[in-house]
């Protein structure tokens, strides 16, 4: 135990710590009279030996009455516990403040990172409980702020993709009805030709034989001239029905041309449009990923925008 001398006229010295801080509790002694300790030789003041005696009054004149030594050595762990409490209030304003914030705000993370700091620096000043608890909340609250973000990011895209989805699939359902119409009118173009050329054989059909007119015909001269117009006149139908059908096969032909023409365009039109959406679809997937990350996602939403352009000017056409 460290005995201290005390100039003060009055007093038998040396003295323990707990006398002279009974003595200054008591207002015997002041903060500026002179002490020293026993094995040095030079003089300090009362408050240069004893600086936490004028902040502890009270607490050690109690501690004195129920016979608790208040050595003042025993009082510079009190400024670490102060540390922590400090600490732990800080940590929980800093939780606070980043649940309110870091759900719709994701620099309000900032928040628990200090929370987290300051539980760190309670633990190490011995309140390892009250610091754990501190830390543990930290991480939970940043990953329930973080779940509630990443919610509302996706929710948001839902809702803002879902008219462009739709007017795709309405385009989509417009081109396949399109590619129903012209395969009936090919269908269609088919029947003709058939139908045509079933009437011309029946209409060749229809047409006297020769042995059936001669069998027919009479010895007189006027069945014999009436005929030879009949005959004319049956051959110059069959020619023109002939022409007719091979206008319609033409017809026919080039119907067919054109339809496998804007089967084509319209089958390379939806190739375009799946290799722009699947385009869409990774810069979507890729922006999602740099948001996680906290980088840069500007440039991805730009391009991805120009794709969508290009797939409203596509389908519009």
């Amino acid at each position: 135990m460290k005995l201290y001398d005390l100039l003060v006229e009055g007093y038998h010295t040396p003295l323990t710590a707990s006398q002279i801080a009974e003595l200054f509790h008591a207002g015997q002694i002041q903060r500026n009279d002179p002490c020293k300790e026993v094995a040095t030789e030079r003089w300090r003041t009362i408050d240069e030996l004893f600086p936490l005696l004028k902040y502890h009054s009270s607490g050690s004149s109690e501690s004195t009455r129920r016979g608790v030594s208040t050595d003042p050595s025993t009082d510079y762990a009190k400024p670490a516990g102060l540390l922590a409490t400090s600490a732990l209030k800080a940590g929980w304003v800093c939780f606070a403040v980043g649940l309110s914030l870091s759900w719709f705000f994701p620099l309000g993370n900032a928040f628990f990172s200090i929370a987290f700091i300051t539980a760190i620096v309670a633990m190490c000043a011995h309140e390892v409980n009250r610091g754990l608890i501190l830390l543990l909340s930290t991480f939970c609250g940043a990953a329930l702020c973080a779940l509630i973000f990443f919610t509302l990011v996706i929710g948001t895209i839902g809702v803002v993709t879902a008219p462009v989805i739709e007017q795709a699939n309405a385009s989509l359902k417009q081109m396949r009805a399109a590619q129903a119409r012209f395969a009936n009118q090919i269908a269609a173009s088919n029947q003709q030709p058939q139908s045509m050329k079933a009437s011309i054989d029946g209409s060749t059909l229809s047409l006297p034989p020769n042995s059936l007119i001669k069998s027919r015909s009479s010895p007189t001269t006027q069945n014999t001239q009436g005929l030879a117009p009949r005959q004319a006149y049956a051959i110059e139908q069959a020619n023109q029905a002939a022409q007719k059908a091979e206008s319609d096969r033409a017809q026919q032909r080039e119907a067919v041309r054109q339809a496998e023409a804007e089967r084509d365009r319209i089958n390379a039109k939806e190739q375009k449009l799946e290799q722009i959406q699947k385009s869409i679809d990774w810069y979507e997937t890729n922006i999602r990923d740099y948001q996680s990350k906290g980088w840069d996602w500007r440039f991805l939403e730009q391009e991805r925008d120009e794709l969508i352009k290009q797939r409203w000017d596509l389908e519009s056409r």
